[in-house]
Parts: structure tokens; C-alpha cells; sequence
């Protein structure tokens, strides 16, 4: 722990020293990297359910049943399971 004020940048220079041997520690052993690495394969499949939940909202069976079948989920006449099969029915029978 290094105290330090932004307001009077007392402990600046010493919490900087403190970042630059971690990471120069963490580059050593190559966690840094593998951090990375797992990272990177993390934002891959953000974008992946991103694009892919676009194209299922937006496609036109969906598009066309998800208001309906949102008002019966908020009503309670069926349950959110049931809607979402009933959706992906939908897009996969007109894909």
C-alpha cells in the first residue's frame, strides 16, 4: 500500500515505480500475456453474442412474435422458457 494524493501528488512518483515493477514482474513470467490472451478469446465471443443476438432480434419471424410473446411472459400466461423456444423456433423454421 502507497499512500498518495492526487490533490497535492504526494506519493505520485512512488505509486508509479510501485506499477512499473509489477508489470515489469508480470511481463517476466508471462502473465501479462496470458492474460491477454484469455482476454482477447473473452472479447471474441462478446462480439460473437452481440452480432449474433442483432441478427436473432432482428430477423423477421422474431421480430414479429416477440411482442406477443413478451406481453404473455410479463402477464404470466407462459413462462420466459417457453418463450424463448417458441422464438428460436421461429427464427430457425424461416432461417
Amino acid at each position: 500500500v502507497v499512500r498518495a494524493s492526487s490533490h497535492t501528488f504526494e506519493g505520485i512518483p512512488e505509486v508509479w515505480a510501485k506499477m512499473e515493477v509489477y508489470r515489469d514482474a508480470m511481463l517476466t513470467s508471462g502473465e501479462l500475456q496470458g492474460r491477454r490472451r484469455a482476454q482477447q478469446k473473452v472479447w471474441m465471443w462478446s462480439l460473437i453474442q452481440e452480432n449474433v443476438l442483432w441478427h436473432f432480434q432482428n430477423h423477421p419471424a422474431v421480430r414479429e412474435t416477440l411482442p406477443r410473446l413478451e406481453q404473455k411472459v410479463t402477464k404470466g400466461v407462459i413462462s420466459p422458457g417457453l418463450a424463448a423456444d417458441l422464438l428460436l423456433k421461429a427464427f430457425s423454421d424461416s432461417s
